[in-house]
């Protein structure tokens, strides 16, 4: 754990003892004993804190969720630069590796389906070597 978890949990466990005290010494006031409303003010406020943290970190959670849906939705739409295949004027259009594009062009409201295709080369590597080449007498 680092520094700053380490000081937030002295600083709850010592939130949490002073409130029991005064609870004990409430219930000491009432004649009772100091010891039993301690531990009881302790139990009940250590399981509410619980609890309460219990629900920080799922509401956290749930928010970290929505975050990744939206950023993997919006890493998932790119947008081209297409011409329509009626007018043959460019449009930029959003699309998404997942299904179907479809498109209505700006300027002639005509459908259009976008239709891709992938292919792979070898990469290689440049020659280096320098070539001496015999000088030429003109």
């Amino acid at each position: 754990m680092n520094k700053n978890a380490l000081l937030a949990i002295g600083i709850s466990i010592i939130i949490d003892i002073v409130m029991s005290m005064l609870v004990g010494l409430a219930t000491y006031l009432m004649r009772e004993s100091f010891w039993v409303g301690f531990l009881i003010a302790f139990v009940v406020i250590f399981v509410l804190g619980n609890l309460w943290n219990v629900y920080l970190i799922a509401k956290d959670n749930l928010r970290v969720k929505e975050i990744e849906a939206a950023n993997n939705l919006a890493k998932a739409q790119q947008e081209i630069q297409i011409t329509c295949a009626a007018c043959k004027r460019t449009n930029a259009i959003p699309i998404t590796l997942e299904k179907e594009n479809h498109f209505n062009c700006v300027f002639c409201q005509q459908e259009n389906v976008v239709m891709m295709s992938f292919s792979t080369a070898i990469t290689t590597t440049p020659l280096t070597a320098k070539i001496d080449v015999p000088p030429t007498i003109l």
